[in-house]
């Protein structure tokens, strides 16, 4: 008898159990997916400048009275547009002063939530021009210099070469005024023949 209600007890308490394991594991599951899966936080476009969309926060603003916070959102407004103006109207002679003041001005809106990735990405593309450029220019310096080296050793080896001429044609007029001394004192072998002759008959 004791081990029938033991058995039973037993039965029972499966039975109790069960349900529990069951709403554990669901509330398992749920929190699972909960944590795999979490929603995507969306940021509202709050305006668009020159065709860019932007969520400004303007944090650093927050002090300020609701009739400033305006007027200063404003002028950042303008601060971006005139910004994308500047680089628009960049020039290669002026693009060095210009750019430095351009990145501490994209620097700022950056900081109040502005979204200039297409300007900071346009103002590296330009000075990638600007870098080529002067590598460029220093090569041309490079092969100027290395030409200016070559037309002065041309002139150098002129110079000698017109030097060689010179002596050329002096050597040239010695080498006539020599041949005809030689001519000269060839014509008169003959005379001496005659001298020795007369002389070897002449009596003692």
């Amino acid at each position: 008898m004791v081990e029938v209600v033991s058995s039973a007890h037993a039965d029972n308490s499966g039975k109790d159990t069960e349900p529990n394991q069951q709403t554990i594991q669901k509330e398992m599951e749920q929190n699972s997916g909960s944590i795999s899966c979490p929603p995507l936080p969306l940021i509202p476009i709050s305006r668009i400048l020159k065709g860019i969309p932007h969520s400004p926060h303007f944090l650093q603003l927050r002090s300020h009275s609701e009739a400033a916070r305006k007027n200063l959102m404003a002028g950042w407004d303008r601060t971006f547009e005139e910004t994308v103006e500047e680089i628009h109207s960049l020039t290669a002679k002026d693009f060095w002063v210009r750019a430095s003041e351009l990145w501490k001005t994209m620097e700022e809106l950056q900081s109040l939530g502005y979204n200039v990735f297409m300007l900071r990405k346009r103002l590296v593309e330009l000075t990638e021009v600007m870098v080529d450029q002067k590598l460029s220019q220093l090569e041309i310096r490079r092969l100027k210099v290395k030409a200016e080296s070559h037309r002065m050793e041309k002139s150098r080896l002129e110079s000698v070469i017109l030097g060689l001429k010179v002596r050329t044609e002096r050597e040239q007029v010695a080498m006539i005024e020599v041949l005809k001394e030689v001519a000269k004192m060839e014509n008169e072998v003959p005379k001496f023949d005659g001298v020795f002759a007369s002389l070897a008959m002449e009596p003692f």
